[in-house]
């Protein structure tokens, strides 16, 4: 059940900017992603649904010991590779939605460029190393990612707030 649950989040969260026009939920969805990416620093480079789903297989897993597969592709082995495929193409889904959603808010490049780089290679660090959670050189990447995103998260938070407080002045004047 967790599976599908994650694999339609996922599937819903890469669709998100093609099925909704500009909203007020964009800075929810933005927000979303942030804490995902941040939450996988946490975790070892892994999703806590797969997370949980594998401490339930068994309770003695640590996070990252095994990222090659997620909780769906486990699931439902018959189609894990094409899952493994389709999870490509919605990273890519993923960044274009950060970038379409910051860009129709007319959020300046910079915020939109700086995530995609910061989760891709973070993404790509993923896949490219595997025993995360003992690996000293994902290990470093994954510290440094944290800091990069919650300073990230910090000068974003703030230029919005911003951003929401000179829309109100304006309106008032």
């Amino acid at each position: 059940m967790s599976a599908t649950v994650h694999l339609v989040g996922a599937v819903f969260l890469s669709l998100y900017c093609f099925l909704f026009q500009k909203n007020k939920f964009d800075l929810v969805y933005v927000a979303f992603m942030y804490a995902l990416v941040l939450h996988w620093c946490f975790l070892n480079g892994e999703c806590i649904l797969s997370y949980h789903y594998k401490k339930k297989l068994n309770p003695n897993y640590i996070a990252g010991e095994d990222c090659t597969k997620n909780d769906f592709q486990i699931e439902y082995k018959e189609y894990a590779s094409m899952l493994h495929g389709m999870f490509y193409i919605m990273n890519l889904y993923f960044m274009y939605n950060i970038y379409a959603i910051l860009e129709r808010n007319a959020y300046p490049h910079v915020w939109s460029i700086s995530f995609i780089l910061i989760h891709e290679i973070y993404y790509y660090g993923m896949l490219f190393f595997s025993d995360h959670y003992k690996n000293v050189i994902f290990l470093w990447l994954q510290e440094g990612t944290k800091y990069l995103l919650i300073a990230w998260g910090i000068f974003f938070f703030f230029f919005t707030c911003k951003r929401i407080w000179m829309q109100k002045k304006s309106l008032s004047t």
